[in-house]
């Protein structure tokens, strides 16, 4: 059973971010390689980091928020079933 922690970012950007997304793939790419050989134990098995980048004239509908820690969980996002555990 591989026990390597997954590591991903999720990107919601507004139009006309393009090259915003592209730096933001490049970090996720660089940070999955960093945690591929890492193991922190049973109690973390996954990290996904959501990234939300808007135009100022939007920045008013995007207040910050605190972090969830989800513990066992399915969701439908985009039409995709994502798993969590």
């Amino acid at each position: 059973m591989n026990n390597n922690m997954k590591f991903g970012f999720a990107q919601y950007l507004s139009r006309g971010l393009d090259n915003q997304s592209i730096i933001i793939q490049k970090l996720s790419d660089e940070s999955k390689r960093f945690f591929l050989n890492k193991n922190y134990g049973y109690g973390l098995k996954s990290l996904s980091i959501g990234i939300i980048c808007v135009s100022k004239e939007f920045e008013q509908f995007f207040k910050p928020k605190k972090p969830k820690f989800i513990k066992s969980r399915v969701s439908v996002i985009d039409g995709l079933k994502v798993e969590y555990d």
